[in-house]
């Protein structure tokens, strides 16, 4: 297994269980209006570091660690109505199996949500795409 991006990930919770290295079609949500930048693919525990805001309850989650990408379009749609404060956008894409590993972890909100955790060299801004407002 290769090394995470997210290097602060304990070694208890790498390689994350249950996850495999796959090329999957994923919607992903960014955080500026119809521009995808290289801060839209890192976890929600390196968003939480930079702020200085680390939850303690969640370190041993090997979830905080990665990025939630989903299956299927509404999954996101709907998310970003939940937050329309944090997510402007939706960005479509690959997963690359070299540049990392998925798992699905669905909720009762969001059957087609996936964990990812990109691997050291990642660099999955120029696999996505924005969008279009006509996308079904």
């Amino acid at each position: 297994m290769k090394r995470p991006k997210c290097s602060d990930i304990s070694e208890e919770l790498w390689p994350p269980q249950g996850a495999t290295e796959e090329d999957l079609e994923v919607y992903r949500l960014t955080r500026q209006e119809n521009i995808i930048t290289d801060t839209d693919f890192i976890s929600l525990y390196e968003i939480h570091k930079n702020k200085g805001i680390i939850k303690k309850e969640l370190l041993s989650d090997d979830k905080y660690y990665a990025l939630s990408v989903y299956d299927d379009i509404d999954d996101a749609k709907g998310t970003m109505r939940k937050f329309p404060h944090k997510f402007k956008s939706i960005c479509e894409g690959r997963t690359i199996a070299d540049e990392g590993c998925v798992r699905s972890t669905p909720s009762a909100s969001c059957v087609s949500h996936r964990s990812w955790w990109l691997y050291e060299e990642a660099n999955p801004v120029k696999d996505f795409t924005i969008v279009g407002e006509n996308h079904e």
